[in-house]
């Protein structure tokens, strides 16, 4: 698993709980869920924030 790997844990502090916690992806995703559309749907505004981490993760690792 390399540092660029969107499913790497986003927070690991134990070798031992690499497998616990959020991912990179989908703490990212938690964070632009607050840049999403505001009157969508819950489902529309969760794709929107999966949407933008995945652009996020394409730009900086092409």
């Amino acid at each position: 698993m390399s540092a660029h790997d969107a499913n790497a844990p986003a927070h690991p502090t134990d070798p031992t709980m690499l497998d616990k916690g959020l991912t990179k992806r989908e703490y990212i995703a938690a964070i632009a869920l607050a840049a999403t559309d505001a009157s969508a749907t819950a489902q529309e505004r969760a794709k929107q924030a999966v949407e933008l981490t995945d652009a996020l993760f394409k730009a900086l690792h092409g």
